[in-house]
């Protein structure tokens, strides 16, 4: 059970009810040379002005070109942790901000990244970034970390969208948007390949 039902969660993050809602988190410069998705996406999404936006930082891994970004008005800027001697340190508050930004939200866009699996848990739709501003070779892309065998299965099962250019990310939000209830068999073939029966004795 989340902190706070969908509405009352999105009102305390100062946005607006009735207007639908994107959670999106960088790829990171750790799994992307020479990162061009993360300012791209970042833009592309700040620009869609009938939606809201909640950027989640990694708390550990940067995204060095969006360091200093400014919110576009559409949009919120979550940076957790607090940064001690000895490395970063996250609160609960942190990870039921984490939990209660996704539940918020109607739409999770991401990279390969586990939080596309906790989006899927909760019933969101997904969309991964699969595209870059200009083409790369493939060993310097992103596209090989959605050949992984974890990823490409969530792929195959229909429980995400991967989309492959600019025009494929706005089309599957829109739809998502439009009927989130569209691929929720493939997310339950996930959820239930991963983690089994959900009777809470696990």
């Amino acid at each position: 059970k989340w902190a706070y039902d969908n509405i009352l969660d999105i009102i305390a993050l100062g946005f607006d009810p009735n207007k639908k809602t994107i959670f999106w988190t960088p790829i990171s410069d750790y799994y992307i040379p020479d990162n061009d998705i993360d300012p791209y996406v970042f833009g592309l999404l700040g620009k869609m002005r009938d939606r809201q936006v909640i950027a989640r930082f990694s708390p550990s891994l940067e995204a060095a070109s969006l360091a200093d970004a400014k919110p576009y008005p559409n949009m919120i800027i979550d940076r957790p942790g607090v940064r001690l001697e000895g490395g970063l340190e996250l609160s609960k508050e942190d990870d039921d901000r984490l939990m209660n930004e996704i539940y918020s939200s109607d739409v999770v866009v991401c990279g390969p990244s586990t939080i596309a699996l906790d989006a899927v848990f909760m019933g969101k739709p997904v969309v991964l970034a699969g595209f870059h501003p200009k083409p790369r070779p493939y060993l310097k892309s992103v596209m090989r970390r959605y050949d992984y065998d974890h990823f490409a299965f969530a792929i195959q099962c229909g429980a995400v969208r991967l989309a492959r250019s600019e025009e494929e990310l706005k089309k599957f939000i829109d739809e998502y948007i439009k009927n989130p209830s569209q691929d929720e068999q493939g997310r339950e073939r996930l959820i239930n390949a991963y983690a089994g029966p959900r009777d809470g004795k696990s």
